[in-house]
Order: structure tokens, then sequence, then C-alpha cells
């Protein structure tokens, strides 16, 4: 019987760590593609009132001001400078506020405080991060959809160069202002001088090109209903929740064919094998 005994004693010695803490079972933030349910979303001017929902679909883009809760017990683990908002890629912490609350901590994120944070007309991800004294890490994306409003009306001419240069500068991604271009349309006739300043903070070709000539970009089925392969990829990228993103799909659908190619670059951004199975059935439709 005397064999049996290290392994006894193994079993006690790892149920001993597990009670005292020194082996900690994976949160909820680390199985990737969901929301760690210690955050919760909150948008006062949208009539949303805690929600832990992963995507959300708003009635208007005027919104000024969102906020995330991180829920006790382990925000009282985590400290103030330790959350990491993001806004549509954009590191949102020079917006945002941190205060004590009854659930724990709220991150009030001032989107009207700097140029460039401001809800975009389409799907918005809102990311947040955080990391508590024993440096274990929390992570939760929220995809908020905004309706065109305005820009949808006849294409009203509303974005200025200096507008694009404060989104490309707070690190909105040339897909999100493509669309964004081919949605509002500019108020202005590019020159070497504005496309070369426009390159400098970061523009590519494909933005450049539909500033340039947005219904050559429109022909090319740049606006479709359906998620274009670098919307999809954008969103992957910015790890919107698995479970939102099949869903989102289900209903919009994709205008591109899933090829090995397109696979194996989906796959490289973070795709489950369950999003490649919905890409795939509503792409043969």
């Amino acid at each position: 019987m005397r064999i049996y005994w290290p392994f006894r004693l193994l079993v006690l010695l790892l149920s001993l760590l597990i009670v005292s803490g020194g082996v900690r079972a994976a949160s909820p933030a680390e199985d990737a593609g969901k929301n760690s349910p210690i955050f919760q979303i909150e948008i006062p001017e949208a009539g949303i009132v805690t929600s832990a929902l992963p995507v959300l679909f708003l009635e208007s883009g005027e919104i000024s001001q969102v906020k995330i809760y991180v829920l006790r017990p382990e925000a009282d683990a985590i400290g103030y400078g330790d959350i990491y908002p993001s806004v549509n890629g954009a590191a949102a912490a020079v917006i945002s506020e941190t205060r004590a609350s009854e659930r724990g901590k709220r991150v009030g994120i001032l989107l009207d405080r700097r140029p460039g944070f401001r809800l975009l007309p389409g799907f918005n991800t809102l990311e947040v991060r955080a990391v508590d004294q024993e440096s274990h890490e929390f992570r939760a994306t929220f995809v908020l959809h905004t309706p065109k409003g305005s820009c949808e009306q006849g294409k009203a001419k509303l974005l200025t160069v200096d507008s694009l240069a404060n989104l490309l500068r707070t690190g909105v991604s040339n897909l999100r202002l493509t669309t964004l271009v081919l949605d509002c349309g500019v108020d202005f006739q590019t020159t070497p001088s504005i496309e070369q300043r426009l390159r400098d903070l970061g523009a590519q070709e494909g933005l450049i090109h539909t500033i340039k000539d947005p219904l050559g970009a429109e022909q090319q089925g740049m606006n479709s209903t359906g998620f274009a392969l670098g919307e999809l990829l954008d969103l992957i990228q910015q790890r919107a929740p698995n479970d939102a993103l099949v869903e989102l799909v289900r209903s919009r659908g994709v205008n591109f064919e899933l090829d090995d190619a397109t696979t194996e670059k989906l796959r490289q951004a973070g795709a489950t094998d369950q999003l490649l199975q919905v890409v795939r059935l509503v792409g043969s439709k």
C-alpha cells in the first residue's frame, strides 16, 4: 500500500494550495472569446443601465459618456490605475475618470473630452482590461452599433481634413475610416500635401483611394450590408466576443468568399472554428 502514499501526498498538497489560493483556477476572462463577468456597461443617454450584453444596438450615435463598472470582489484587488479602456482600438485613459462606486469601481469614459473618440456610424468596439494585485488579467469587449443618422441622408459631407487627422491620430483603424468616408463623405478635395499629411498619420492607400474616388469604392462593394473581410478582421483583432461575432455574422452576412487564403487570414487573427463555420454557411447562401 505504501506505493500510493506519494500520490496521496501530491493530491493533499494540491488541495491545500487551491484552498489557500496558491493555485488559481482560470478566470472567466482567460476563456478566449468571452467577457469577464466582473465588467458591466452603462450608457445613460441610450437608456442602458448596467448591462453585461456584449453587443448593444443604440438608437443614436450622439453619446457623450459611457460607464464601465468593475464589480466586487475582484474590484477590491484592482488599483485605480490598473484599468485600461480603449475605444475603437485607441487607448482611452486620457478621456477616462475612475472612481469608487457601491459595486466596486466605475470608469467614466468621456467621449467628448478629446477629438476622435466619439462613436462612429456602424459598429464600435469598447474594450476594457484590468489587472489585479496578483497580476491576474480580466478583459471584456463591448460592441456598440450606432445608426448612420445624418450621414445616411444624401451623404452629408461631414468629414474635414482635421477630423480625419484626429481619428487617425487617436488610432481608429483605416477600415473604420474608409467606411465612415463612404457613409458621410468629405468636404475637401485631395491634394498631394493633404494626402501626405494623412499618410504620415497612418492612412493607407485604400483609405486615400476612397477619399479621392468614393463612388469607385462603392462600386467595388466596399459599403455592402454584409461584413467585408477587413471589417470582420478588425472586430476579431479587437477581441470582440466570439458569441457576439457569430450572431452578428448570422444576422448581417458577409460579402466575401471563404477560400483557403481567407480562412488562414481569419485564423491568424483569432477566428474560432465556430465563427469560420458560420461565415462559410452565410457566404454560401
